[in-house]
């Protein structure tokens, strides 16, 4: 299994579960420090996620080395010029040769532009030997359906799926890709710390997904785990599963994650969450 370690919260408070934990660097280069002796070698990264990449280079220059994974903002207009520009300045940034993977961070960016132009920066991008893959993080089957038709030569695909949003994991499209060899990447494990929040502490703009928070709870208890085991344990058994993306705010909580107890997952005895509003963090205030 692939552990990635997702950097949001690096010099930042992302995270609905996080807003009032500034996550310094110095704290950022702890976690990292754990990753690596956890043995995670993989990190999910974005030029938007404020210090992120700049922590990760520094962590660099003192020794580390981690394989990353990341993005090229969103894209209006598209110009092959601009996107290598993008590649490069996250790879001097970060202090490494090259990407594992670049991800367009909107699937809107290769959808709205001209196919043509999109398919001559993607050869451009693999012609460079910058990135070893290209990917895309998307947030419906529809945008995989499409990208697939349009550009084949897109191989990493990011995810949303979690215990309460179960939308993707019978998708017979992600299947039959997965059998053919495109990775899945599964990020929203937690729904940026949602899922695991205290029910009294959950935001009133939430109080739809308080029902089935207390459901996973009676269930964890029933079996006893911790919340953490239940969500790790559901997306640890999609058979399309390639990594699974998890962010943290201590080394401790890290810790929790790596060593979870992995317990079997009845789905049909689990809940559903069914509002859209609170499934897609983009439509959060």
């Amino acid at each position: 299994m692939k552990w990635i370690l997702g950097t949001a919260t690096f010099g930042s408070d992302y995270g609905i579960a996080n807003r009032s934990h500034f996550l310094s660097e110095d704290n950022s280069k702890q976690i990292l420090a754990k990753a690596q002796r956890s043995g995670i070698s993989y990190l999910d990264t974005a030029p938007g996620y404020a210090l992120a990449e700049g922590i990760i280079g520094k962590y660099h220059l003192d020794g580390g080395q981690f394989n990353i994974y990341s993005k090229i903002p969103k894209i209006d207009t598209f110009h092959s010029e601009s996107v290598l520009n993008s590649i490069e300045t996250s790879i001097s940034r970060m202090n490494v040769e090259k990407l594992e993977g670049v991800l367009f961070h909107s699937p809107e960016s290769l959808i709205n532009n001209p196919v043509e132009i999109v398919r001559k920066t993607l050869a451009l991008i693999l012609e460079s030997k910058l990135v070893k893959k290209i990917g895309v993080s998307v947030y419906t089957e529809n945008d995989i359906v499409i990208i697939n038709e349009r550009f084949p030569e897109i191989n990493i695909f990011q995810v949303p799926e979690n215990i309460l949003d179960r939308r993707l994991i019978n998708s017979k499209k992600i299947k039959d890709m997965f059998t053919k060899g495109y990775e899945f990447h599964i990020r929203s494990v937690f729904l940026q710390g949602l899922l695991l929040m205290d029910i009294e502490k959950i935001p009133v703009e939430f109080s739809n997904i308080r029902g089935p928070i207390e459901l996973l709870q009676i269930k964890s208890n029933i079996a006893g785990c911790s919340l953490v085991d239940m969500c790790l344990s559901y997306v640890t058994q999609i058979e399309w599963m390639s990594g699974i993306i998890v962010g943290v705010i201590t080394a401790k909580q890290l810790d929790e994650i790596v060593n979870f107890t992995n317990v079997k997952i009845d789905l049909e005895k689990l809940p559903i969450l069914a509002d859209n509003q609170i499934k897609d963090p983009r439509n959060w205030k």
